[in-house]
């Protein structure tokens, strides 16, 4: 008498699992090269190489807030109409303003002197220039110190 065999699906399993393998390696593979994509588009943190220049227009007030972004939004004062000079490498990007015209940019200092506003921020209107902004319009006046 023939014994008779029985028919099994362990290859039939094998190759259904290999090819659920290869599939799902595949699409994990070309997510990643999308996500890399998107990593590629990060954008620097420093004011190295941004060439969108804040300039002063003639009707602007100094006693009136100019610059308005997401932490300031009552908005904030220029302090002086000319430029001061500042490190490029060195100025930190905080948010873009409210028109999405510029970056706003801070020195990373924080000013401990009450009198003066808290923290200063800046625009960059020049290759190592900045116009200085802060939550007063001006500065203390200075007095001479008695003797």
């Amino acid at each position: 008498m023939a014994s008779v065999n029985q028919t099994r699906g362990t290859p039939g399993i094998i190759l259904c699992l290999f090819t659920t393998a290869v599939v799902l390696s595949t699409l994990a593979a070309w997510e990643n090269r999308l996500r890399k994509a998107e990593k590629s588009n990060i954008e620097q943190l420093s004011a190295l190489g941004d060439h969108a220049f804040y300039a002063i227009t003639g009707d602007e007030d100094l006693n009136a807030p100019h610059l308005v972004f997401p932490q300031q939004p009552r908005g904030i004062f220029r302090r002086g109409s000319s430029p001061v000079p500042r490190d490029d490498g060195r100025m930190l990007r905080v948010a873009v303003e409210k028109s999405g015209r510029w970056n706003v940019y801070s020195d990373g200092d924080p000013m401990d002197k009450p009198d003066m506003g808290r923290q200063r921020f800046f625009l960059k209107s020049g290759d190592g220039e900045y116009f200085e902004f802060g939550e007063r319009n001006h500065w203390p006046e200075f007095s001479p110190l008695a003797k």
